[in-house]
């Protein structure tokens, strides 16, 4: 498995459990919490998406 894979399973397991705790914080009435978690989220797919790509330009 080579670096850029490694840090694409890293983050999607992350964003896994980023995707828990927007749902844990939504379902409890803490929105705010949940919208920073969803920020995270949000940013953590923007770096999955740019790794995936150099991965495919890599191939």
């Amino acid at each position: 498995m080579n670096q850029k894979q490694a840090k694409i399973d890293c983050l999607l397991e992350i964003n896994a459990g980023l995707l828990q705790c927007v749902y844990e914080a939504t379902k409890a009435g803490e929105l705010m919490k949940a919208l920073e978690y969803q920020k995270r989220l949000d940013e953590n797919i923007t770096v999955l998406l740019s790794l995936e790509l150099a991965q495919q330009f890599d191939e």
